[in-house]
């Protein structure tokens, strides 16, 4: 009877810490929200930029990029379901609920670090400590991505668009070309963590050895298989992001404009800012890009403003309802 009552109080004791952290982040989007949209300085400019854009001739420019929303996330649920095969059969619906659930926590941090969190909370006990190596993996896939393109982009600006000067592009192409070759080494020898984890002090290597068990069994057909989900999940956000570019009268050369949208990629990915800096960066980034270009400067802010809603903001508060609507777990 006392190990009843006792078990009932921690489970209540857990149930108050979840709806507290629920809490928390509701009214930490709603914050989010109201600096980053309804309390921006620009935000009368960049309505009317929306608004003046938007008509009957590139409304299917629009239209598209919301319909590759969807696209994007269901590519990124199906990497995680695929990473995670070795130890949950979960389904692609469950997938998706766990992927946007941690972004509504991700978009809270800086680097989005809190979806390790937000997928651990969203993820059955059982399989619990095994995300967060998951996480890891599928990170690093789209980080790879992310910088042999911003590798690709740079270069090409470099040496046929010559739009960039010397120093830079060369700084950039040795600080991803260095990335990439160390991103791939321990992509694809990571199940030697599992050697690492034997010379740990024993408490340590009983708390890793969960990881180190899991990431042993990614072989290179399932590493294979998610690097190429994060290549065409990158492919789906440039392409949304250059939709949008011409939606706002930014015309661009695509083959420029693909290189220059995955060197502003490579540069957001490396910079951890913080949520409340988060748009503003990206901004100063895309302006710093896109001048050499163009001077429609309201059309670039614009421009990432819209792909921030749509590719974060929307399925992000989606996710939100995902996080209120679990029932904790004891």
């Amino acid at each position: 009877m006392k190990a009843t009552t006792q078990s009932h109080i921690s489970n209540q004791s857990w149930k108050s810490i979840i709806f507290f952290l629920k809490t928390i982040l509701v009214i930490g989007m709603l914050a989010l929200l109201y600096y980053q949209i309804f309390n921006r300085d620009n935000i009368n400019d960049l309505s009317r930029a929306f608004t003046s854009s938007l008509n009957w001739s590139n409304g299917w420019l629009l239209a598209l990029t919301i319909l590759l929303l969807p696209v994007n996330w269901l590519l990124e649920s199906f990497k995680w379901k695929t990473i995670v095969s070795s130890f949950s059969d979960t389904s692609l619906r469950e997938s998706i609920k766990v992927i946007l659930g941690g972004l509504s926590f991700g978009i809270l941090t800086p680097s989005r670090i809190g979806e390790y969190g937000g997928r651990f909370y969203m993820t059955e006990d059982e399989d619990r400590w095994k995300t967060i190596s998951a996480t890891f993996v599928g990170s690093l896939s789209q980080n790879i991505i992310t910088a042999l393109l911003g590798l690709a982009g740079a270069s090409y600006l470099l040496y046929y668009s010559q739009v960039m000067t010397s120093f830079i592009a060369t700084s950039i192409w040795y600080v991803a070309s260095i990335a990439i070759i160390i991103g791939l080494l321990f992509y694809y020898n990571i199940g030697f963590i599992q050697h690492i984890v034997r010379f740990l002090p024993g408490k340590w290597a009983r708390l890793c050895d969960t990881h180190s068990n899991f990431l042993s069994q990614l072989n290179p057909s399932i590493l294979n298989k998610i690097l190429l989900v994060s290549f065409f999940r990158y492919l789906i956000y440039a392409l949304q992001y250059i939709l949008m570019l011409h939606f706002f009268g930014i015309s661009v050369h695509f083959a420029e404009a693909g290189a220059a949208v995955s060197l502003i990629f490579l540069i957001q990915s490396g910079l951890p800012f913080p949520p409340v800096l988060d748009v503003l960066a990206r901004g100063e980034i895309a302006l710093t890009i896109w001048a050499l270009y163009s001077g429609n400067t309201l059309g670039i802010l614009a421009c990432t403003f819209s792909i921030w809603i749509i590719n974060l903001i929307i399925p992000a508060l989606i996710g939100l309802i995902y996080v209120i609507m679990k029932e904790p777990n004891s």
